[in-house]
Formats: structure tokens, C-alpha cells, sequence
């Protein structure tokens, strides 16, 4: 057993303790401030990268564009204009949701590697209680780690343990001990150079850079698809329109055809109405296909 400390070195170590635990707080975050604070960097991380790919148009806030799109699929009736069709699809489809997570997600990967370069902090205890025949004890072994990896290779490790030890019963015996450690590794051949250091934070740059000009190219598809969609809409149903007056001017000339056929003035041959007939029916057919078509349409542009 560890010989008991006097008062004042007793005291020191509590101190020192109760210092490291403050220092080590951040360690102590609850998971969500852990997530705002990855959201905070993350956003941060996508505003910089975004100054490098103008092409991106909107917000990229996942959360708000996740309450957006609840709400924008609720089921209600609509009126849209090219513009306002645009608007919906980008707040109401899950793809555009999905499109902008990966460029998230990118950006997420990109604070982690940074996030390796800074400072470290790690907190941690044990705790033990010992009854044997001579009495009752309890240690406790609070432990903290301040580490931070060096962009010209390397790391650099303190850590600091302290044993407190109290018997309940029988030798009322108090002990302390404190152990301060610190490790430096530097690489001395491969993965010595600043360059080799940084490859993944680099790449994840990169990965980021990616990733948005990805979304933009992919907000620029999904516009023309979308215009596309709406104004193939716009078609069928200005074909309807077509079919209609069509149909109504063959109609016409039907109902002419057989005023001067055999059952009337005689003046036109039976093949004559017959043919004049089956032009009517064939419009008539292409009508059902043009508003068939234009329904097809209409689905798919929902």
C-alpha cells in the first residue's frame, strides 16, 4: 500500500485534480451539444467551400430544409406556375433532401479531419471498494489526456492519473499519488513531411470542394427536369386543345359528307363518307390518347 501523503502534498493533489477536470470539461459535453457544435463546424466548413462553387443556389441547412419539406408534402390542392413548380419540387422532394445531406455529410468528414489537428481532450475514472480482513477500503483513479496531433507529423501526448485510496475501517489511512506523463513522437522518415502529414485533411478539402460543385451540378439537372416535366404538361394538354377542335371540324365535314352522299343530295360517292367517317373516328381515337398522354404526364410531373 502506498504510504499516506502529508496534508499539504494531500491537498496539492486535489487541486490539481479538480484543475485537470475543469481543463478537461469540454471532454464532459452531452451528446447533443456535441452535434450542434459538428452542425456549427460543418456549416462553417460548407460556407467557406462555397465561396469556391457560386453555382450553388439556396440554403444548405438540413434541419430547415427537412421542416420545410414535411410540411411542403403535406396533401393539399395547388396552383403552380413554372416558378412556384420549381419552388415546391426543391422543398418537397426527398431527393433534393438526399442530395444535400451528401454534400453535408462531405463537409462532416472534412471538420473530423480538421478537428484531428486540434487538441484533444479525454477524460476518465475507475473506481474500486475492498473489504478484507484487516477492513474496508475505496480508491478511486480520475484520469485526463491532452493530445494533439502535429501537421508536421507526429503527436504530442499528456496524460495525468491521480490514485486516491481511503480505508473505512480499521488503519483510517488516506493516500494520494499523482502520475504526470507526456509523449512526443516525431516521425523521422515516412510521414515526416508537413505535406504526407496533411494528405487526408487535404483530401477531404477536396472531397468537400467535390461534393458541392456535385450538388450544384445536380441542382441543375433537377431544374431542367423539372422544367421539362411542367412544360410537357403544358404540351398535352395544348394537344388536347388541338384534338378537340380537331375532332369538332371533322365532325363537320362528316355531317356534310352525308348530306350529299347517297342518303342525300347523291353528290358524293359512298368510299367518300366512308372515308370522312374513319378520319372522325381516328380523331376521335387520338383525342383518348392525347388526354391519356396528358394524365401520364401530370402524374409523373407530381
Amino acid at each position: 500500500m502506498p504510504p499516506a501523503l502529508p496534508p499539504r502534498r494531500r491537498a496539492l493533489a486535489h487541486t490539481l485534480a479538480a484543475a485537470l477536470a475543469c481543463a478537461l470539461a469540454p471532454a464532459c459535453a452531452t451528446p447533443k451539444e456535441r452535434r450542434a457544435e459538428a452542425d456549427r463546424d460543418t456549416y462553417l466548413e460548407m460556407a467557406a467551400k462555397r465561396t469556391r462553387v457560386p453555382e450553388v443556389v439556396g440554403d444548405l441547412n438540413l434541419d430547415e430544409a427537412s421542416l420545410r419539406g414535411r410540411a411542403a408534402r403535406a396533401p393539399a390542392e395547388v396552383t403552380l406556375d413554372l416558378e412556384g413548380s420549381l419552388r415546391l419540387a426543391a422543398t418537397a422532394s426527398r431527393e433534393y433532401l438526399n442530395a444535400r445531406e451528401d454534400a453535408y455529410l462531405a463537409a462532416l468528414s472534412l471538420t473530423q479531419e480538421r478537428h484531428a489537428f486540434e487538441t484533444q481532450f479525454g477524460l476518465g475514472a475507475l473506481g474500486a471498494v475492498t473489504k478484507d480482513a484487516t477492513g474496508t477500503s475505496g480508491s478511486v483513479r480520475p484520469e485526463g489526456s491532452v493530445t494533439r496531433r502535429l501537421e508536421t507529423g507526429g503527436s504530442f501526448v499528456l496524460a495525468l492519473a491521480t490514485d486516491f485510496l481511503r480505508s473505512f475501517a480499521g488503519d483510517p489511512l488516506t493516500t494520494a499519488r499523482s502520475i504526470l506523463s507526456a509523449e512526443l513522437v516525431i516521425p523521422l522518415a515516412r510521414g515526416s513531411s508537413r505535406l504526407e502529414a496533411r494528405e487526408s485533411l487535404t483530401q477531404s478539402e477536396r472531397d468537400t470542394l467535390y461534393a458541392l460543385r456535385a450538388y450544384a451540378r445536380f441542382q441543375q439537372d433537377f431544374t431542367v427536369r423539372i422544367a421539362t416535366a411542367f412544360f410537357q404538361v403544358l404540351e398535352r394538354r395544348d394537344t388536347i386543345g388541338n384534338e378537340d377542335l380537331t375532332y369538332k371540324s371533322l365532325e363537320l365535314v362528316y355531317a356534310r359528307a352525308k348530306e350529299f352522299g347517297p342518303d342525300g343530295a347523291g353528290r358524293l360517292a359512298d368510299f367518300e363518307v366512308d372515308q370522312a367517317r374513319q378520319d372522325l373516328l381516328r380523331s376521335e381515337q387520338r383525342g383518348v390518347l392525347a388526354r391519356q398522354g396528358y394524365e401520364e404526364a401530370l402524374d409523373a410531373f407530381k
